[in-house]
């Protein structure tokens, strides 16, 4: 996922410095020069549609499995997301394609792709948190406070993770339905640029707060530990218990 997010960076850059370059040279007047650097941006936009699809695939696809194992194993509950994912996938595949017959940018084209990318996760959201919770459920009253809200952590790890990138995905919903100004066609580009990137950062979130939760954990534990095998504290120890 940080490979994904560090090409992506990549294209963007390079379409940017491509898209100063046309205008450019059209101001210039150099028309036959502006229309193949035009061309190139042309094919970088569709190499970024293709890596986006890729992308999805890896990142709902660790969901996916993440909800998997969650479940124990039961292949029954991924169905439904698969699915959608399928659908996703070839939705933006065909808006990718048509973008490059048609050698331009129509994002009403994406429009379903990203509806289903939005269901595929609320699902999946909805599947892993609620199967946590219903865990928290029965142990609840057996286990410390502490474990419960370990499990409390886990589930607001989940939906908020996936909170953001389906926030993020709305809005360049709500710029493309509203695709009639000149600061929708850059309220477009800027969101469609930072789906990407958002699409890897929310699941490594998870994983950065889980590790640095494990660190706390292994320091407060090894200072306990330290604590208890110093001789002071266990002359303290001794002297209590006489």
């Amino acid at each position: 996922m940080g490979l994904f997010a560090a090409l992506h960076l990549a294209l963007q850059i390079a379409i940017t410095v491509i898209s100063w370059r046309f205008f450019y040279l059209g101001v210039q007047g150099e028309a036959v020069r502006a229309l193949s650097v035009l061309s190139r941006g042309v094919v970088l936009d569709v190499v970024d549609d293709y890596l986006l699809v890729v992308n999805n695939i890896v990142t709902d696809g660790l969901f996916i499995h993440r909800c998997y194992v969650i479940w124990g194993r039961n292949i029954k509950v991924t169905i439904v997301p698969t699915l959608s994912l399928i659908a996703t996938i070839v939705m933006g595949s065909v808006g990718a394609s048509q973008h490059d017959e048609i050698g331009g940018s129509d994002h009403n084209d994406y429009r379903l792709a990203f509806k289903m990318t939005i269901l595929t996760n609320l699902t999946l959201m909805g599947l892993t948190a609620g199967r946590i919770w219903w865990i928290r459920r029965d142990v609840v009253s057996v286990l410390d406070p502490s474990v419960t809200h370990t499990y409390d952590m886990v589930i607001a790890m989940i939906l908020e993770s996936g909170a953001i990138y389906c926030i993020s995905i709305i809005l360049y919903l709500i710029a493309v339905a509203r695709l009639n100004t000149l600061d929708s066609l850059l309220a477009i580009s800027a969101f469609r640029a930072a789906i990407p990137q958002i699409m890897n950062i929310a699941p490594i979130l998870i994983l950065v707060r889980v590790g640095s939760g494990r660190s706390v954990d292994e320091t407060s534990s090894s200072g306990v530990l330290d604590s208890r095998s110093s001789p002071r504290a266990s002359f303290a120890v001794n002297r209590n218990l006489n």
